[in-house]
């Protein structure tokens, strides 16, 4: 269904990749049997509207389980510190063959986790990037970025059913492989 602003103006929009541009209306179960009036679709009954409802529930029972990617869990965790300093609020990128999956930041003591779920052929090159400015002292716009592989999987911890990485303590001056990228001004 194609909607004007009127038609779905009581709807969420769904952006991705924080791009405006590639955006779609969100309409769930919920969304279709409470808002069949506006839906272009004159006094139906409530049997029509059972059917209505039963269709779209079929329709995503059928795209939940007709989907042929199998994804698995993947925790990473670790701490950031330069010398024996924590380094809160730290950016750090999740990559898979040097592509950005995801960013995050490290929490007030230096410490991060994340998991995300990937299927399994991505997990071809797995690492994270982490910007900093430890070391000696930067122009502005400067920063180091530092890139690391993952570690070994944890096979010990069975209380967690995905793949488990942990990078424990990541001391920034003992790595000397950081680039500098300093951002060009305008």
């Amino acid at each position: 269904m194609h909607c004007n602003t009127v038609q779905c103006e009581n709807y969420p929009e769904i952006i991705i990749n924080n791009d405006p541009t590639i955006s779609f209306h969100h309409f769930t179960i919920a969304h279709i049997w409470n808002n069949l009036p506006r839906l272009e679709v004159e006094k139906l009954g409530g049997q029509t509207k059972f059917h209505l409802a039963i269709v779209a529930f079929l329709a995503v029972i059928f795209n939940v389980f007709s989907s042929s990617e199998k994804y698995q869990l993947l925790r990473i965790e670790g701490k950031i510190q330069c010398g024996s300093t924590k380094l809160p609020n730290l950016d750090v990128d999740f990559k898979v063959n040097g592509v950005t999956l995801d960013h995050f930041e490290t929490d007030r003591d230096g410490e991060f986790s994340l998991e995300v779920a990937v299927n399994d052929t991505s997990l071809i090159n797995p690492s994270i990037s982490i910007w900093h400015t430890c070391g000696e002292p930067l122009e502005q716009g400067c920063h180091f970025q530092l890139d690391l592989d993952f570690p070994d999987k944890i096979e010990s911890d069975e209380s967690y059913e995905g793949e488990h990485y942990d990078f424990h303590t990541i001391n920034l001056k003992e790595l000397p492989n950081s680039k500098l990228v300093c951002e060009s001004s305008l």
